[in-house]
């Protein structure tokens, strides 16, 4: 076992844990059924006892409706995630692990992978980190209060994160295989032989982008969605903490919240824009192909790059949010301009109330 797969192993068996993924080598297990049954139950379970001790009612109208969306978001999330790696995506997700070890097996930036993999890790644990401190100074702060009634939300938040990192990690060693299509079509393009293991790759590469839309699609919609209500709701806590009289915690609560905030948009934004790098990729391809169809003045080899470049066009990846929306660059402003308008609604009914 080279030391690629090695930590690939190894950082699946984390999402095992975190019930975000199988592992590595193995399909589903029983074991792993019952943990993430029992996992979601409990968080389900949990939550639903935590929102008695919210006091939600308390605040104005849009906001109850933001914190009621944000939570069952989040609780929807938290359960669909997992659940789909054991029963609805099991066929989806073998497929998936055996194109990335033919991938990683076959990759000419193994060292990249593993080094991308190892950083991986490390965020894990720094986002671990960073929850447990937060969630100690919120608990500090309030007591038991706040215990009650956010136990099980910074497990959610976890997974949230986590979640980010493993579809980044998968999305990576996509882009890399789609880099070396580019690398090898400027190299060599003097043989039919060289045109069609490009074809066969990027058709190849094609699939593994429906497969992983069919994994996480609807998890990306959820991920996204939560991210703008998290926001919000964010934004007009830290607002209305600042317009209250000053305590010697404020700027320790506005940090807290300013971390939770990064994690958020950041985990969100590298997703989408690791799947703008691929299309890019993709794209760029796509171009070379025409040019040199363009360029070629024999009229033999220029049927040949016709039927090259019409294949790569018409097997062209697309990701998207279980199917509402493709995911592309302009998802962030999207999600940006969405904020925006939100939150100034949100300050116009705090007005009125």
């Amino acid at each position: 076992m080279n030391p690629t797969t090695k930590i690939l192993v190894t950082f699946f068996a984390i999402g095992r844990l975190l019930s975000l993924t199988p592992f590595y080598h193995h399909s589903v297990t029983r074991y792993q059924k019952i943990y993430s049954c029992v996992l979601v139950t409990l968080i389900a379970v949990i939550t639903s006892l935590s929102e008695n001790h919210r006091n939600l009612f308390s605040e104005y109208l849009v906001k109850q409706i933001l914190y009621i969306l944000s939570d069952i978001n989040l609780l929807v999330f938290s359960c669909y995630t997992p659940l789909s790696t054991i029963f609805w995506n099991r066929e989806n997700w073998i497929k998936l692990i055996q194109n990335l070890k033919f991938m990683v097996s076959t990759s000419s930036s193994s060292s990249k992978i593993s080094k991308y993999v190892q950083l991986a890790v490390v965020r894990l644990l720094v986002k671990l980190v960073a929850l447990i401190l937060i969630y100690d100074f919120w608990a500090t702060l309030f007591g038991w209060t706040y215990i009650t009634s956010y136990n099980i939300h910074y497990l959610q938040y976890y997974l949230f994160y986590s979640y980010h990192i493993f579809v980044d990690v998968i999305l990576y060693i996509i882009f890399l295989q789609y880099r070396h299509l580019n690398a090898l079509l400027k190299i060599s393009v003097d043989s039919d032989h060289t045109l069609q293991k490009i074809k066969q790759n990027y058709c190849f590469l094609k699939d593994t982008v429906d497969v992983f839309n069919e994994i996480f699609g609807w998890s990306t919609a959820f991920a996204i969605s939560y991210t703008i209500l998290y926001v919000l709701l964010t934004f007009d806590f830290m607002v209305m903490n600042t317009m209250r009289p000053k305590n010697g915690y404020l700027e320790i609560m506005i940090l807290a919240d300013v971390v939770l905030v990064i994690f958020t948009i950041v985990g969100t934004s590298v997703v989408i824009l690791r799947c703008d790098l691929i299309l890019k990729e993709a794209d760029n391809l796509v171009k070379k192909a025409y040019k040199l169809q363009r360029n070629c003045n024999l009229m033999i080899y220029q049927k040949q790059f016709e039927r090259f470049s019409n294949a790569l066009d018409q097997n062209f990846p697309k990701f998207s949010a279980a199917r509402f929306f493709n995911i592309e660059r302009c998802t962030i402003l999207n999600i940006v301009n969405t904020i925006i308008t939100i939150f100034i609604v949100m300050i116009q009914f705090r007005n009125v109330v």
